[in-house]
């Protein structure tokens, strides 16, 4: 008989979060002169949806993001935190 692990993953929420990414997105995009279409046409990532800060972002879809504007993850993450400084982990 097979051994099998079940691991119950918890969905959370942190609006905080969800709005700091959202504000990079539209910053990123407007910056690089494109439509939420455009981002949509070519990567497939709904940004639109993104930056309602509705809709819960998984990472490979920022490492995309990240990509398709030109920036490091690290980067990327470093804006979000710059726009709420509460996301940043105390030292």
């Amino acid at each position: 008989m097979p051994f099998t692990i079940r691991c119950i993953v918890r969905k959370t929420k942190n609006i905080r979060l969800l709005q700091g990414i959202a504000l990079v997105c539209k910053e990123l995009r407007e910056k690089k002169g494109v439509t939420q279409e455009d981002v949509k046409t070519d990567t497939g990532i709904h940004i639109g949806r993104i930056e309602q800060s509705r809709f819960d972002v998984t990472i490979g879809t920022i490492f995309a993001l990240s990509v398709y504007f030109e920036i490091s993850l690290s980067e990327f993450l470093s804006r979000v935190e710059q726009k709420d400084t509460t996301l940043r982990a105390e030292e």
